[in-house]
Parts: C-alpha cells; structure tokens; sequence
C-alpha cells in the first residue's frame, strides 16, 4: 500500500509539473539568470518534492554529499540526486500523520524514524532494505555508524541497535515482532534527549535536557565523560571534521563551548555570546559560524575561538565557498558574505524559498518552498562541488589530456 500511495503522489506531481497553472500556483519564479550572473552564480537544479498540494507542506530537509532529502508533514519522503537535481525515489511512510523526523544517511542507506518505526532505504534506489519497531516514542532522528544505528527517545532515553542484526531477522521476516532482539544496549537520563547524537565509530555524545552532554561507549555503553552545564543546552550538538564538539547553553548563561569528543576536555575558553542560540553552530574548515536569536552571525576560529568577525541581522548560515558566505537575513533574502572579513557583497530576493538548510558538507546552496519546490545553486567557477565534512568521500576529478598537440618522437633517441 505504501509503494502504491508513493508512485500515486509521485505521478501526481510529475502531472503538476507539466502544468504551467499549477507551476504557478505552487512554484515561485526562479531567480532570474542576469541575477545570478552578477554573483558568480548558476542554477545548478530545480525540482519538486512529492507532497500533496491541498494539505502537506515540507516538514524537514536534510542532506549529505550525495543526495538531498525533503519530508512532507504527510510522511511523504523524496530522495534527489544532490548535484543533478535528478528524483531518485518517494516513498509514503506515514500512516495517518504520524511524526516523522529527518532522514540521515551513510554511503549506502537512508534512515527515517516515523511513529514507532525506524526505515532503513537503499539511498540511491528506495528500495525498503529493513524496518524495525522501536521501544519508545522517538524523540530525535536516527544516527548510524558502520556497526549501530541510535536513536533518543521522549522517555530520556538513547538506544542502540545492531545493524547487522536487524538485517538478519529482517530477511527472515521476523520483525517487527523481535525487534527486542537488535537491541544492543540503552542509556537513561533523567530527562528527554531531543536532537539527535553525534557519533564517530567509538563514542556516542548527546544532549539531555537534564543541562547535560554524556558520551559513551559506542560498543557497551560506558561512560566517557559527563559535562554538567549550569544552563540548559540550548542547540543541538555539533561537530567538525577535526573531532571538536561545540555546545551552546541558555539562560544565564549564554555560553559556546568546544571540547574535544572524545574525552570531554575544554578546548578554549567558552565565548561568551550574550544572547541564545537555537541553532547548530556550523564549521567549515578552520570558521565556525554562529548565529544567536537576533544576534546576527559570529566566525570563530575553530582552533582557538577568537573571533574573526561579526555580522548583524542575520539569522542562519546556508553555505560557504573558499571567498563567499550564504546566509539568511532578518527578512529572508539571502545574503553573500564575504568570508575574510564579513562585508556584503550581494543579496537575492527568494524569501518564498524559506525552508532552509545549513549545509556544512559542500559548497552547494539549497533552499525549497513550503510547497515542496527546491532549487540549488551553485558558483560558476565550482563545476565540482568541495566537500568540507567528509573531504575523503569526495570523488577522484577526471584527468584531462593537454591542448597542445602531442610532439613527434625523436629519431635520435630511438
């Protein structure tokens, strides 16, 4: 029933698609090429997210080098080639409206928790590869790493599972009966967990809101270290590719600290930011950019948290290249940023894209529609995109033979 409901909306929107009333009714006008030209830029893709017009909007938008995911409020899941813009599947996973949180991937599968399930899609294909019940409501969305998948529950509660394990009795068609037994262990905190961990292969680190951060043993569960905040974690936990972890508290103190994974040691001195922040601090390369409630955006020097430069009125970082920072602004244009020292080098008007990613993986800018319209640009002068958080996953680039005319061997020599 659900392949059937998901090739139903998929046909669907193909048919919208071809529609230029409907294109119109859903689909704001595309940024327009002289525009773009001004900044260096190009329409890279644009396509549009199965979702039903007359009731679902995007719920959620996530993204690794590979492909893009967009989720609707009704369950519906859409999977895009992150570079072509090409549909790679839907898939209709929600019964009823259940709660269905963001997808996460790794190079092979896509995980999404919805209601008390826990999917796991071949990423480039949609084919269903395992399904699993969980114990708890879910309260944050699945991480994996090669052996384990991790989810937070509404109860406090993290839990891990056994891939391997979960494959194996999904083949033999007994779960979601014994999914009690792809359980490897789980860890209690006194109060909810909800975003989601962070995981490198040997330590599993998340956020209560107990004004905690625990990380534990990927394998058993031990604990590694305890961080009592004396404020509430305020953002979800974030990372960058040299192992450091940022956290933000709130009130009072309004703290960003950065500490290293694997053993809990302060890194710097805690910035002081003043005001909260909700939102995941990103790294790119040696920047970490901040964004406070209405304290507009900090770099920081990753490796020792001084500050480089600030910006006001703006509200989110959306992506960076090697000289250009994207990021939202206070009314919602995007604006460019130049990375060197913060000063405005442009703005496009696509406030009707609102529904936003940070994306700290590439150099790419994604922004969709409520209505499930998306659109990614990228710079002209980057045919290939750069991948910041997994620099080893980027593909080998093609070897171009020279221009000049190959030189007639010498006879001398021979």
């Amino acid at each position: 029933m659900r392949i059937f409901v998901a090739a139903f909306f998929g046909l669907s929107i193909l048919w919208l698609g071809d529609s230029s009333q409907a294109q119109s009714r859903l689909s704001p006008q595309l940024p327009a090429k002289r525009t773009l030209d001004r900044y260096g830029l190009v329409r890279s893709w644009w396509n549009q997210a199965a979702l039903d017009p007359t009731r679902d909007k995007i719920h959620a938008v996530t993204i690794d080098e590979e492909v893009f995911f967009a989720v609707s409020t009704g369950g519906m899941v859409t999977a895009f080639d992150a570079e072509n813009g090409r549909r790679l599947w839907v898939h209709a996973l929600a019964k009823h409206d259940e709660p269905a949180s963001g997808v996460t991937a790794n190079d092979e599968l896509a995980l999404v928790a919805v209601g008390l399930h826990l999917f796991a899609i071949d990423k480039f294909t949609g084919e269903m590869v395992w399904q699993v019940e969980l114990p708890d409501q879910p309260s944050t969305a699945p991480v994996m790493d090669d052996h384990q998948v991790y989810v937070g529950t509404v109860d406090g509660s993290v839990y891990a599972f056994n891939l391997k394990r979960i494959k194996e009795l999904f083949d033999k068609r007994l779960l979601p009966r014994w999914s009690l037994l792809t359980q490897v262990w789980r860890f209690n905190t006194s109060k909810p967990v909800v975003n989601k961990p962070l995981v490198n292969g040997r330590v599993v680190l998340f956020a209560s809101l107990d004004k905690s951060a625990y990380a534990v043993t990927a394998r058993d569960r031990d604990l590694v270290f305890q961080f009592e905040a004396d404020s509430p974690i305020s953002a979800p936990l974030a990372s960058s590719q040299y192992g450091y972890v940022f956290m933000a508290t709130g009130e009072p103190d309004f703290k960003l600290y950065c500490m290293n994974m694997n053993n809990g040691e302060l890194l710097w001195t805690p910035f002081n930011v003043g005001l909260p922040i909700t939102k995941a601090p990103r790294a790119i390369g040696d920047h970490l950019f901040v964004t406070p409630v209405r304290g507009g955006m900090y770099n920081l020097h990753v490796p020792t948290g001084d500050q480089l430069w600030w910006k006001p009125r703006i509200t989110q970082f959306l992506a960076a290249s090697s000289k250009v920072v994207y990021a939202s602004d206070q009314v919602g244009n995007v604006v460019l940023l130049d990375r060197a020292n913060g000063a405005t080098l442009g703005s496009l008007d696509l406030r009707r894209f609102s529904v936003r990613i940070s994306n700290e993986r590439t150099d790419r800018l994604y922004v969709t529609t409520p209505r499930g319209r998306i659109l990614c640009l990228r710079e002209k002068a980057n045919e290939f995109p750069n991948y910041y958080l997994n620099p080893e996953r980027r593909p080998l680039m093609p070897e171009f033979a020279s221009d000049e005319p190959a030189k007639e061997p010498d006879p001398k020599q021979n």
